[in-house]
Parts: C-alpha cells; sequence; structure tokens
C-alpha cells in the first residue's frame, strides 16, 4: 500500500506546524513546545519515545527549520507571481498586495509503510531524528579530523620532524621554532 502515513503541515494562513498520521492532527509543533491538537495540552519528550527533552528539541527545531524554508520559498513565489512590474512607456504601479491561497504544504513525509498509529508516531519521528544525529556527528568527526591534520602539517613544518615520531609530553621547543609556530598559527 502505497498511503502516506505520517507527514508534517505548515498551515499557511496561520502558520502552525501540525504532525499528522493518516489526515489527523497528533501534534502542534511550536516555538513554545509541542501541543496535542484537540486538548492543547502539552506533549513530553516522551510522547514520541525521545531519551530526553532535549532530542524532542532537537528534532522540533528541525521541523521548524523546514517549515520555515517552505514557508519562505512558498511566500517568493507567490510574490513572483502576483508583482507586475511598472515600465517607462506604461503608467502601471506595482501590485503589493500579494494573495497567499489557505492552504497547506507537506514539508516531508515521515513513511510510506502501513504501520500501527503507535509505530509510527514513536518510530518516524525518533529514527528521522537519529539520522539527523549521526550525520552531524559524522561531520563534525570529518572537521575534527581535518583540524588534527592542520596541526600535524603545522608541527612537521616548524620542527621538519615527522609528528608521529616526536615524544609531544618531553618535548621542549627551541626559541626560534616556538616564535615561527606562534607565527604560523596565527
Amino acid at each position: 500500500m502505497d498511503s502516506k502515513e505520517c507527514e508534517v503541515y505548515v498551515n499557511e494562513r496561520d502558520g502552525e506546524v501540525s504532525v499528522r498520521f493518516r489526515g489527523q492532527a497528533k501534534e502542534i509543533v511550536g516555538e513554545n513546545g509541542n501541543f496535542e491538537p484537540n486538548t492543547v495540552e502539552e506533549l513530553h519528550y516522551n510522547f514520541w519515545e525521545f531519551e530526553s527533552p532535549e532530542d524532542m528539541k532537537i528534532c522540533s527545531a528541525n521541523i521548524l527549520a523546514d517549515a520555515a524554508q517552505i514557508k519562505s520559498s512558498h511566500l517568493n513565489e507567490a510574490i513572483r507571481s502576483q508583482q507586475q512590474y511598472a515600465t517607462f512607456r506604461d503608467n502601471k504601479q506595482p501590485i503589493s498586495d500579494a494573495f497567499v491561497p489557505p492552504k497547506r504544504i507537506p514539508v516531508r513525509l515521515k513513511r510510506d509503510e502501513c504501520q500501527s498509529v503507535g509505530n509510527i508516531n514513536s518510530n518516524s519521528l525518533q529514527i528521522q531524528f537519529q539520522q539527523k544525529k549521526q550525520q552531524n556527528l559524522k561531520f563534525n568527526y570529518q572537521a575534527d579530523h581535518n583540524v588534527v591534520q592542520d596541526l600535524v602539517t603545522t608541527f612537521e613544518g616548524v620542527l621538519g620532524k615527522q609528528a608521529s615520531k616526536i615524544d609531544m609530553l618531553s618535548y621542549m621547543f627551541k626559541p626560534v621554532a616556538r616564535r615561527k609556530l606562534f607565527e604560523e598559527i596565527s
């Protein structure tokens, strides 16, 4: 079955961001927290089975960032399509009030498989959050690796020896090498 299961929607009229399952709102995501749509009670991190409140806040921030990008691009498209420019020969004035139709835009599809409501609600957002977290860790690892490589090349250039052969705990810089290293770093 290829029906949509769990999605995040942006209501263009009021800017509300909601998580929906089979068309039914399960959560309202906002900067001031996550709420149950019918009772407006605040949802805690265990609702989606996150390990900590910080994990839920990071996931909510990702959802809100995607929603903001969608809102921005849609408004830009609406303004471009509605705006008319005045030419030298025409005395037309530019139209500045662009009408944004009140429809919902899906931000991101969460899962296409047919599963139970409990599994979709708890697992799809958590799995997506874990994947995003792994991507960030991989990026941070690569960035740290590049910094270490730069330091090793700097040390090797200043000292004239391979960094792996130097005992850094007992090594004493000569004054000229120390000055050269500080100049290289700054």
